[in-house]
């Protein structure tokens, strides 16, 4: 069962220790077992002995299904509806109403033991690695946990709290959102003392105005001390009507040239400021900074550059990795669809090209969405191509790549367009 794919296996820290009949307290259900539960997960593919599993209900797949496979595996028990009337194939059965609900309220529960402090990211572009680079920055000075990848979501970061380290002095959480009130339900689970909010861009097809106060709503917490904000978001209304103490990053110093790392690091080293560290602390904690997997990740093979940012795509990322790619005897953009951008599709991937075009020497484009993007490149007498599918770029991208060109490779996470390097 696949309900998330990045949920990782390797979440480490110290596990929950609860036994099944203190887990089914807490949410309000009945078990005598005293099997004591060490890992959490709703991917039964990532269980492991002593695990407690969350039969979710996906979209395509049921979590119900899988309980064979859990036992299988060595979990315990599972959280499951009142309403399912299979096996139990020897799990203990923790029954809810709602097992997504159970999933928040038992990662609630667990989350009001932390004493750290809590500091929440968000935003529309670079929340893993203002995470990330938050994380090890801080790491100089205190015990750090942090959202592992990208688990920023409603499965994700209650997960990430099931499977952490809630005794850590500091705990970094990454937090996003694809609809109205799933950021505040995520502010309600941990309650951040700090809040940190990256550039905001067009996702999801609303509007700026629309996901700014969205994000905005990371800024409620019960406890939030200070905002952090990308100087980006200041012409925002929901950010000038904020009331907490606020504090602008912008870029600061550190291991890199491009633009939108060195607002990461600007992130950083304000909290780690903020927080009482010294420059010294700082500035070794800054030089062990190292972009996150797929985010300007630079690879050379076979004498060509290629520039791996290919974990997602929004039309303010995809201009800034353009404006701080590095000199090379061409250029090349492999750049897919942007997805999920709904009235603003066509204008989005027009203003991408509009900005490719004196940047780039060749485009080769993966999508329908990308019509526009053509157009503009045809209408400025360069070379660009169109494929529909990802594997009938693969071919293309590996007799075109020569000695010393520079590649860009970017889209929506969903292309991953990261697997094309494999055969390059």
């Amino acid at each position: 069962m696949k309900v998330n794919q990045y949920l990782p296996s390797w979440l480490l820290g110290i596990r929950m220790r609860k036994s099944v009949k203190e887990i089914a307290a807490i949410l309000e259900s009945n078990s005598t077992s005293m099997e004591e539960v060490v890992q959490t997960a709703i991917d039964s593919g990532e269980v492991e002995k002593d695990s407690l599993f969350f039969a979710l209900k996906g979209e395509r797949v049921d979590g119900h299904q899988f309980l064979e496979e859990v036992a299988k595996k060595g979990g315990v028990a599972a959280v499951v509806s009142k309403a399912y009337q299979g096996k139990d194939f020897g799990l203990e059965l923790i029954r809810v109403d709602d097992v997504n609900r159970a999933l928040h309220f038992l990662a609630k529960e667990m989350f009001k033991e932390t004493k750290g402090t809590v500091i929440g990211v968000t935003g529309t572009v670079g929340k893993t690695t203002t995470k990330e680079f938050l994380a090890t920055v801080l790491g100089e000075r205190f015990r750090v946990m942090k959202s592992e990848a990208s688990l920023n979501s409603q499965v994700g970061l209650p997960l990430t709290i099931l499977n952490g380290d809630l005794s850590a002095e500091v705990i970094v959480l990454e937090m996003g959102m694809s609809e109205k009130g799933e950021l505040k339900r995520l502010v309600d689970i941990v309650h951040p003392h700090i809040g940190i909010l990256t550039k905001l861009t067009l996702v999801h097809g609303n509007p700026l105005e629309e996901i700014a106060e969205e994000k905005c709503q990371l800024f409620t917490s019960k406890r939030m001390e200070r905002a952090f904000l990308n100087e980006q978001t200041a012409s925002f209304e929901p950010v000038q009507n904020l009331t907490i103490p606020k504090e602008w990053f912008d870029k600061a110093p550190g291991p890199f040239t491009e633009s939108h790392l060195l607002e990461a690091v600007g992130a950083a080293v304000a909290i780690a400021r903020y927080l009482g560290m010294t420059e010294k602390e700082i500035e070794r904690g800054v030089q062990k900074l190292k972009p996150f997997d797929h985010r300007f990740e630079k690879i050379e093979k076979k004498g060509a550059l290629f520039i791996d940012d290919s974990y997602n795509a929004s039309p303010e990322a995809v201009k800034t990795a353009l404006s701080n790619l590095p000199k090379g005897k061409r250029r090349i953009a492999l750049l897919g669809a942007m997805k999920e951008l709904g009235p603003f599709e066509v204008n989005s991937h027009r203003e991408v090209a509009e900005h490719a075009l004196p940047l780039v020497d060749h485009l080769l484009c993966v999508g329908k969405e990308c019509l526009p993007m053509v157009d503009v490149f045809e209408k400025g007498g360069k070379p660009v191509e169109l494929f529909h599918e990802k594997a009938e770029v693969a071919s293309r991208l590996k007799e075109l790549v020569q000695k010393e060109d520079v590649v860009l490779i970017k889209g929506s996470n969903s292309l991953k367009l990261w697997t094309l390097l494999e055969g390059v």
